[in-house]
Formats: structure tokens, sequence, C-alpha cells
């Protein structure tokens, strides 16, 4: 039977006898239909650090890997300074891997190059590829070379990851060091790897 309740914005209606209150309820808060498959309002909550807004829209069934304007994820722009921001998208099923079209990018990258550690520590909890080449086949261990961050190089070498790969320009993570003047990352890697210190040496 038809009643005469309130709209929502999306055209629903709502449930005969809420329609005075829960309208005027929705209708103050700015109440609009949010779509699941829509990443603007994540990847913002995400990007500024708001957690309780990432759980709002998770719970109301946004896909976490859903992609902004922009072609980015949550977990792509998200301020890497917050680790529980990460930890709900992953928890979440968002992936670690996911690639920025442009570039090539992973988080993997972005947290090596920023000297996220917790971050770098999550995501490789959650399969994240810590050996990943974006389309300059610079690696993460490229980037926190290049940015002087020692632990994050030390969790890498844990890790079994390749501290020796090539870019496109035929150099490895200990040139860059050396390029840009990285005197504590050089000197780590002469200290952890004197046979290929050595070996260079001789050349």
């Amino acid at each position: 039977m038809a009643h005469n309740g309130a709209a929502r914005e999306d055209g629903t209606s709502f449930p005969e006898g809420a329609a005075g209150g829960q309208a005027a309820q929705e209708q103050a808060a700015g109440f609009h239909a949010i779509n699941v498959h829509d990443g603007n309002d994540l990847t913002t909550a995400a990007a500024r650090g708001d957690l309780e807004e990432v759980r709002r829209l998770l719970a109301a069934g946004v896909d976490v890997n859903a992609r902004n304007q922009h072609g980015m994820t949550a977990i792509q722009v998200m301020e890497f300074g917050h680790h529980i921001i990460a930890k709900e998208l992953l928890e979440n099923g968002a992936d670690p891997n996911v690639r920025d079209v442009e570039t090539g990018l992973s988080p993997v990258h972005d947290a090596a190059r920023d000297g996220w550690e917790d971050t770098l520590k999550l995501l490789f909890e959650y399969h994240a590829d810590l050996d990943v080449k974006d389309l300059q086949d610079m690696t993460p261990a490229h980037l926190a070379a290049e940015k002087g961050h020692v632990r994050i190089l030390e969790f890498l070498r844990a890790k079994s990851t390749d501290l020796w790969a090539k870019n496109r320009r035929g150099q490895t993570p200990r040139d860059l060091a050396r390029i840009h003047g990285k005197t504590d990352v050089t000197a780590w890697f002469r200290g952890s790897f004197p046979e290929q210190h050595a070996e260079q040496q001789g050349q």
C-alpha cells in the first residue's frame, strides 16, 4: 500500500512510520547514497588519516580496492605514517601490490622511499612483493638507498630481497646511495657485503 513517506536522494523511501523522524535525521546529516564502487570518498578519508570515516565507508560496503577519479586506491594514497589506516585497509582486503598505472610504483615503493618501516613490515605481512620494480626498474631497495634509509635496507636484506638489482640505467641501490651522498648507506653496504665491495674496488 502506498504511503506518504519521505524519499531519500537515491529515490528509496523511508520505512512506513519512520518517515518523519528518520527522514529529518538523515537529511540533517547530509545523507547521500554511497556508491560502493566509487573510491573517491574512501581515498579521501585514507589520505587525511580519518580512521572513523574509513571504517564507516568499509562497513557500508565500499570496495576497498575501488579507484578514485585519478585511478588510485585507498592503500596507494593513504598517509603512510598512519599505520592503523594501513592495517584497517589490508584487513579488509586491500591489494598491497596495486600499481600506479603511470609510474608502476606500489605501496611498498612508497613506504621504502619515505622510511615507514612499520608500514613496510605490515605490507609484507599481507604478501606485498618486496622486489617489485616500477617502470624504471627501480625496486624498493633503490628508493630506500637513494633516500638514506638504512633500517629499511636492513629489513629488506632480512627478507632476502635483491639488493643488487639494476634499474634501467644499470644502477644498483648502492650506486644510488653513492650518487646522492648517502654515506650511512654506502658504509652499511661496505660492512654488510665486504666481498662485493672488495670486488668493486678491484675493478
